[in-house]
């Protein structure tokens, strides 16, 4: 499994893990994912998403944690810039907790995820995110309002009928 750290304003993942039939089993180590923002225009961000039974955009149009290289404040009186539909998806991950909205309650249903800018749906051409699982990407022209994300049940058997809590962060590049 994956383990998401923060190196500077990078993000990080070391992943290792078994593979295949026991027979053939092999192990993975060493292998890493790495973006950091390449210029002032590629910021941070993040958010606690409950993903529901209705399609709709993963990435809301909310304020960038931190823009550029280093990790910077923001002066009192003023606001962070907004990430808009129109901005690049650099990096994403997304991080299905096991629970359902209130963060407490298990819940075993899939999130499913459209990068196209088709609704997302149990039955489409989607990502499938299950259980305490998670999924990263690194992206070139995917928009904000590219990606969608729905709930539904494990492997695609239906609809699903609870929201599901997911940690969902980004590096977006404004456009």
């Amino acid at each position: 499994m994956a383990s998401p750290t923060r190196l500077d304003d990078a993000a990080v993942l070391n992943i290792s893990g078994k593979m295949l039939p026991s027979e053939i089993a092999k192990t993975i180590q060493g292998v890493a994912a790495m973006y950091a923002p390449a210029s002032s225009s590629e910021g941070w961000y993040y958010k606690l998403t409950n993903i529901t039974t209705t399609s709709g955009l993963l990435l809301s149009e909310s304020p960038y944690l931190s823009k550029g290289a280093d990790s910077r404040g923001t002066d009192i009186g003023s606001n962070t810039s907004t990430a808009s539909l129109s901005d690049k998806v650099k990096f994403l991950i997304v991080i299905h907790t096991g629970f359902r909205a209130n963060g407490s309650t298990n819940n075993d249903e899939s999130v499913y995820i459209s990068t196209n800018g088709a609704a997302a749906a149990h039955n489409a051409n989607c990502i499938e995110i299950s259980n305490k699982e998670m999924w990263y990407a690194k992206m070139n022209n995917t928009t904000i309002g590219d990606i969608n994300a729905i709930v539904g049940d494990p492997s695609g058997g239906g609809t699903g009928s609870n929201k599901v809590q997911c940690v969902v962060a980004a590096i977006l590049e404004d456009v």
